[in-house]
């Protein structure tokens, strides 16, 4: 495994493990699409794809819902608090699709999206929330097929693609005890393309997400 790829893990490992965040297990399905564009024209590729990923979540400022709540249920973020959230993930991803003259791309990503929030509660059980923010990729696999042919999706001297990607998400849902119903957009805005294929190659993924979530694997004292 590259070394990127193993910083990424060790990162969110010792952010989950270390701090009093709430830590979710997230499940989705992927509409992604690598919009690749040539002097005279364009090919989208598109894929369907299930994603897992691991995130958590952490209280920046914020007020219980209800005013009765006495201080120490208070310091406790249940998902229903309303405040502004920061959300830090890892997530593997697979993006890619058919091209239009035959042939198969797969393109497999670590990715790290960090969100910022906004969360309103709803009732001591339920909550929405929105928010947008960065997130970076680092390809780990994946490969070029098609024709009796197979080679590696990621590096230049095999004609493939560059390995780092980065965007903006824009993140909507709604909290329901431990539950998050959420929809995603990743606008992708590095051209993973080298220079030499004369083409620039950028990705788009839409998510329908649902995650559960742990209150705190390691409580405060």
């Amino acid at each position: 495994m590259h070394l990127f790829s193993r910083w990424l893990i060790c990162s969110l490992i010792l952010l989950i493990f270390l701090s009093s965040c709430r830590t979710c297990l997230q499940a989705s399905a992927d509409f992604a699409k690598d919009k690749e564009e040539d002097n005279s024209a364009v090919d989208e590729l598109e894929k369907t794809a299930v994603n897992l990923e691991v995130f958590v979540e952490e209280m920046v400022t914020g007020i219980p819902y209800s005013s009765s709540v006495d201080k120490s249920e208070s310091e406790i973020d249940n998902g229903q608090q309303s405040g502004f959230v920061l959300r830090e993930g890892i997530e593997y991803v697979g993006k890619g699709g058919k091209y239009s003259q035959g042939g198969t791309l797969a393109l497999n990503y670590l990715e790290l999206p960090i969100y910022g929030m906004y969360r309103q509660g709803i009732n001591q059980s339920s909550a929405v929330f929105g928010g947008l923010g960065p997130f970076v990729s680092y390809g780990i696999g994946g490969k070029i097929s098609g024709g009796g042919f197979s080679m590696p999706s990621f590096g230049e001297n095999n004609g493939g693609y560059k390995r780092f990607d980065a965007g903006i998400g824009f993140l909507v849902g709604y909290q329901y005890q431990d539950f998050q119903f959420s929809l995603n957009y990743d606008l992708g805005l590095v051209n993973t393309a080298y220079p030499s294929t004369d083409i620039t190659s950028k990705t788009r993924s839409f998510g329908i997400n649902v995650a559960y979530c742990i209150q705190k694997l390691i409580k405060k004292k």
